[in-house]
């Protein structure tokens, strides 16, 4: 990296320790560096060509101190990932920071993200620079800039992509730092209940961070409440089955109906109950660890690098969610086994009614926790592009259908006149300006060919990763509807992708 920064002509700093970690590296840099506003990225995101263009005029009045742009991903998350629904399901964050965050712009209580931000280099040593006292440090700035008086604005726009967490374990590991981290809060300096300087808003929104967390328990109890039942008779929902056909059912209908109206289509409500479900065994450990103990683990960086694998259980994970299925079906037995459904007939129909769809949920996180092989090393993208395919005299035309950092698959228009085609060939892709690239060639069985680029120069490879990931407006992505989350949440536990169609 300090030879490329070299080449490039930038600046590469280190330290002799890592000490707060990142927020500790933005500190060091700070005094041996001189612009006044600073941009900041994780190593894993790229910025889109007009990124600068599109935030920095925000400065031109003197009170903003930040102005922050949403995170988004090129890859899939883990869930999406394991389950096969890269085209189906959005992933987990984009609620959040496509649709929670610019309500808080509203009222100048929004969260630095600690990537994919502009901020005022006055600002930030006027608030004695990035805040060491939780893990959370993006968190934490945020909260100490409002409360110094600045401004910070929200820019709704995808300006940037980089690598969401695609393994379950740092999938789950990552929040839970976000959860151990934004509870710190509570005991910090920075706490929105006791910083000088917030109003009301900024304080009642920023402590509704801190009890969202809080949430897991309640999933997490929810996945346990209908075994109290089963195992030892405890009514914990005293209704009847005609209650809750004429209460519950047009309340879930029309939940379901307003959530996905008031997330404008980034979140499905179904989906939002598995990712929490998912969640709430680590997350639910983590809150109560963090309220006992804020302080006692460190900071652990995601691990976000792409290798070669095959099918693989992350048995930490995976065992809640399989005692739990194992506790349901055992529930279920010892009750028809004790005849409570003679003894309380209503009460277990609506307990069975939840068991089934706790086993259901539960099943869904068990297929989660099964990692997918991961053969190609670089994240595929669909793209309609014209190319050229040439070796010896011959050449035929086609149509790209994916195209990736390390190859591009494509169909022919045609075929060659021996009915076969090279090893090795080259390709050209007029409309990215690459002619006479070397590939590897390959025909799946739909009769599509793969195009595995051998000798990429440094100019093509430049002009491929600036089309793939940095032209404007390059991640727009249309919303979902919730119909067809509730019908590929039904395919996702029948299908089994992971065990079955995963390669």
């Amino acid at each position: 990296m300090k030879r490329l920064a070299q080449e490039l002509g930038c600046n590469y700093l280190d330290r002799p320790d890592n000490s707060h970690a990142k927020a500790g590296n933005l500190n060091h840099a700070l005094p041996l560096s001189q612009g006044e506003l600073i941009l900041c990225f994780d190593a894993d995101f790229i910025p889109l060509r007009d990124f600068l263009h599109r935030t920095v005029g925000f400065f031109r009045d003197p009170e903003v101190a930040m102005v922050q742009t949403p995170q988004n991903f090129f890859n899939e998350d883990a869930v999406t990932r394991n389950l096969g629904l890269e085209d189906s399901l959005e992933d987990e964050q984009r609620l959040f920071f496509r649709t929670l965050q610019p309500g808080r712009d509203s009222m100048n209580a929004i969260v630095c993200h600690g990537s994919c931000f502009v901020v005022r280099r006055s600002a930030l040593e006027q608030i004695g620079g990035v805040p060491t006292e939780t893990i959370t440090e993006d968190w934490a700035t945020s909260i100490k800039l409002q409360a110094a008086g600045y401004k910070l604005y929200y820019l709704n726009e995808a300006l940037s992509a980089g690598m969401s967490a695609d393994k379950c374990g740092e999938f789950v590991q990552q929040r839970s730092r976000w959860a151990q981290g934004t509870l710190q809060a509570l005991f910090a300096s920075t706490s929105p209940l006791t910083v000088p300087g917030l109003n009301w808003k900024q304080r009642l929104i920023h402590t509704a961070g801190i009890i969202y967390y809080l949430g897991s328990l309640s999933s997490l109890f929810n996945l346990i409440a209908p075994l109290l039942f089963l195992f030892f008779g405890a009514h914990l929902l005293r209704m009847t089955v005609p209650e809750i056909l004429f209460y519950r059912l047009p309340f879930m209908v029309g939940f379901y109906l307003l959530y996905s109206f008031l997330t404008r289509g980034a979140r499905s409500a179904v989906w939002t109950e598995v990712y929490e479900s998912f969640l709430a065994p680590s997350m639910g450990l983590t809150v109560v660890r963090s309220l006992a103990k804020p302080f006692g683990v460190g900071f652990r960086v995601t691990d976000k690098v792409i290798r070669r694998q095959s099918l693989s259980v992350n048995r930490r994970v995976a065992l809640p969610f399989a005692v739990l299925i194992l506790l349901h079906v055992l529930g279920i037995a010892f009750s028809f086994l004790i005849g409570r459904q003679y003894l309380e007939p209503e009460a277990f129909v609506i307990v069975i009614y939840f068991a089934l769809s706790n086993i259901a949920t539960l099943w869904l996180c068990l297929l989660i926790s099964v990692d997918v092989a991961q053969e190609r090393p670089f994240t595929p993208f669909k793209h309609r592009l014209p190319c050229l395919l040439l070796w010896d005299d011959t050449g035929l035309a086609g149509e790209t259908t994916t195209l990736s950092e390390g190859e591009v698959v494509f169909k022919l228009s045609g075929s060659p006149s021996n009915g076969r085609l090279p090893d090795s060939a080259f390709l050209h892709l007029p409309s990215l300006g690459l002619g006479d690239v070397p590939v590897r060639v390959r025909v799946n069985n739909q009769g599509e060919v793969t195009g595995e680029f051998l000798d990429l120069t440094l100019p093509q490879r430049r002009a491929l990763i600036a089309y793939l990931y940095c032209r404007p407006k390059v991640w727009d992505r249309p919303a979902r509807s919730e119909l067809r989350a509730m019908c590929e949440y039904a395919r996702a536990g029948l299908r089994m992708y992971p065990l079955a169609e995963s390669p």
